[in-house]
């Protein structure tokens, strides 16, 4: 439900008029705090992954998954210990909830957007692409909890078509080949060894 919504609010545009007030904060949701008549605690924040905030004389709180009214009451609530009746506003600056986490053996590692129906390949191609010694046959797109495996490499090569789909909030992991951490000099290393082990056991035969 809290991903629908998101999805719904962005499609609509960057700040949807009428729905604002039903639009549930995401992560990585870009908002702005304004308490009037004091102005060092109004400043902008980005709602953290899993969807806290902390906010001074408030403490961490979650943000995620709440209205920009239902956070605004909670504000409200909890510095009202320390500002007689504060006026709380948020606005939300940038909206994030058409996005996806991407993470491993990839360029740049970070969030990126699926709008305008982005698919895996779009994805890692803004992530600067797959790093050297990536697997791209056991790439993980995590869900709820759950993980997809996508072998990307009968897509690359034209023979199958990329049926794997991405929603807002999944997190695309690339991991490494089990050899990816051994450069060439650490190859020539185990390649000498393996050459010294093979002439011991002749001599001792």
């Amino acid at each position: 439900m809290k991903t629908a919504l998101c999805l719904i609010a962005v499609l609509f545009g960057l700040a949807p008029p009428a729905q604002a007030a039903e639009y549930k904060l995401c992560p990585q949701d870009v908002i702005e705090i304004h308490v009037w008549q004091h102005d060092d605690l109004s400043r902008v924040f980005t709602i953290e992954s899993d969807g806290t905030m902390s906010f001074p004389l408030a403490g961490q709180m979650q943000a995620g998954g709440k209205s920009v009214a239902e956070l605004s009451s909670e504000l409200v609530k909890r510095i009202s210990k320390y500002i007689p009746n504060p006026q709380v506003t948020i606005t939300v600056r940038q909206y994030s909830g058409l996005s996806v986490t991407v993470l491993g053996s990839v360029m740049k590692s970070g969030h990126y957007s699926i709008a305008g129906d982005k698919n895996l390949l779009d994805v890692l191609a803004e992530a600067g692409g797959a790093a050297q010694g990536a697997n791209l046959a056991k790439i993980r797109i995590i869900r709820n909890g759950h993980s997809d495996v996508v072998d990307l490499r009968p897509v690359l090569e034209g023979k199958k078509e990329l049926l794997a789909k991405l929603e807002p909030g999944n997190t695309v992991y690339v991991p490494e080949k089990w050899w990816a951490w051994m450069d060439m000099r650490g190859m020539q290393m185990v390649l000498t060894l393996g050459v010294l082990v093979l002439q011991i056991i002749t001599l001792a035969q």
